[in-house]
Protein backbone atom coordinates (compact mmCIF):
# COMPACT_ATOMS: atom_id res chain seq x y z
CA UNK A 1 0.00 0.00 0.00
CA UNK A 2 1.39 3.60 -0.62
CA UNK A 3 -0.21 6.98 -0.14
CA UNK A 4 -2.01 7.13 -3.57
CA UNK A 5 -3.83 3.43 -2.21
CA UNK A 6 -4.62 5.38 1.22
CA UNK A 7 -5.73 8.44 -0.10
CA UNK A 8 -7.97 6.35 -2.13
CA UNK A 9 -9.51 4.38 0.35
CA UNK A 10 -9.60 7.06 2.78
CA UNK A 11 -12.10 8.84 0.33
CA UNK A 12 -13.76 5.74 0.31
CA UNK A 13 -14.21 5.54 4.29
CA UNK A 14 -15.69 9.14 4.40
CA UNK A 15 -18.11 9.21 1.52
CA UNK A 16 -19.31 5.75 3.18
CA UNK A 17 -19.66 7.53 6.78
CA UNK A 18 -21.38 10.36 4.93
CA UNK A 19 -24.35 7.77 3.54
CA UNK A 20 -24.53 6.72 6.92
CA UNK A 21 -22.77 3.52 5.80
CA UNK A 22 -20.31 1.39 8.25
CA UNK A 23 -17.52 -0.32 7.25
CA UNK A 24 -19.21 -3.83 6.84
CA UNK A 25 -21.97 -2.10 4.67
CA UNK A 26 -19.44 -2.05 1.49
CA UNK A 27 -16.28 -3.72 0.27
CA UNK A 28 -13.52 -1.65 -1.67
CA UNK A 29 -10.61 -3.32 -3.20
CA UNK A 30 -8.02 -1.64 -5.00
CA UNK A 31 -7.30 -3.31 -8.23
CA UNK A 32 -3.37 -2.67 -10.14
CA UNK A 33 -3.81 -3.91 -13.52
CA UNK A 34 -0.79 -3.79 -15.29
CA UNK A 35 -2.68 -4.36 -18.60
CA UNK A 36 -2.85 -1.37 -20.75
CA UNK A 37 -6.76 -2.00 -21.65
CA UNK A 38 -7.92 -1.46 -18.45
CA UNK A 39 -6.00 2.11 -17.59
CA UNK A 40 -4.44 1.07 -14.30
CA UNK A 41 -5.99 1.55 -11.32
CA UNK A 42 -9.28 0.43 -10.73
CA UNK A 43 -11.89 0.30 -7.80
CA UNK A 44 -14.27 -2.91 -7.25
CA UNK A 45 -17.33 -2.48 -4.75
CA UNK A 46 -19.02 -4.94 -3.06
CA UNK A 47 -22.01 -4.44 -1.27
CA UNK A 48 -22.04 -6.72 2.00
CA UNK A 49 -25.38 -4.55 3.41
CA UNK A 50 -28.03 -6.45 5.71
CA UNK A 51 -31.44 -4.91 5.31
CA UNK A 52 -33.45 -2.41 2.24
CA UNK A 53 -31.95 0.32 4.12
CA UNK A 54 -28.93 -0.29 3.94
CA UNK A 55 -29.07 -1.48 0.76
CA UNK A 56 -30.29 1.39 -0.56
CA UNK A 57 -27.77 3.64 0.91
CA UNK A 58 -24.82 1.53 -0.76
CA UNK A 59 -26.35 2.00 -3.71
CA UNK A 60 -27.13 5.53 -3.80
CA UNK A 61 -23.24 5.74 -2.68
CA UNK A 62 -22.26 4.11 -5.67
CA UNK A 63 -24.52 6.08 -8.23
CA UNK A 64 -23.22 9.39 -6.93
CA UNK A 65 -19.44 7.71 -7.10
CA UNK A 66 -20.07 6.97 -10.95
CA UNK A 67 -19.48 3.06 -10.35
CA UNK A 68 -20.73 1.07 -13.33
CA UNK A 69 -23.23 -2.03 -13.27
CA UNK A 70 -20.36 -4.42 -12.17
CA UNK A 71 -19.93 -2.42 -9.52
CA UNK A 72 -16.49 -0.90 -10.57
CA UNK A 73 -14.84 2.27 -11.26
CA UNK A 74 -11.78 2.31 -13.55
CA UNK A 75 -9.97 4.80 -15.51
CA UNK A 76 -6.45 5.00 -13.14
CA UNK A 77 -5.60 6.96 -9.78
CA UNK A 78 -6.56 10.60 -11.50
CA UNK A 79 -9.87 9.36 -12.46
CA UNK A 80 -10.55 7.49 -9.58
CA UNK A 81 -9.21 10.37 -6.90
CA UNK A 82 -11.22 12.69 -9.19
CA UNK A 83 -14.67 10.42 -9.20
CA UNK A 84 -13.96 10.22 -5.05
CA UNK A 85 -13.31 14.29 -4.91
CA UNK A 86 -16.66 14.89 -6.93
CA UNK A 87 -18.66 12.59 -5.10
CA UNK A 88 -17.56 13.84 -1.80
CA UNK A 89 -18.76 17.25 -3.42
CA UNK A 90 -22.36 16.35 -3.65
CA UNK A 91 -22.50 14.05 -1.12
CA UNK A 92 -24.59 14.25 2.31
CA UNK A 93 -22.88 16.44 4.92
CA UNK A 94 -21.19 15.09 8.07
CA UNK A 95 -24.01 16.95 10.53
CA UNK A 96 -22.49 19.22 13.32
CA UNK A 97 -22.90 17.88 17.08
CA UNK A 98 -23.25 21.45 18.19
Amino acid sequence: MDNIDFAVLSKIQELGERFGLKPYDFIATLDHSKDKDTLGMGVSFENMADGDDADARVRNMLKVVGVDANGVLQGGEKKVIDALDHALTIAPKPRSRF
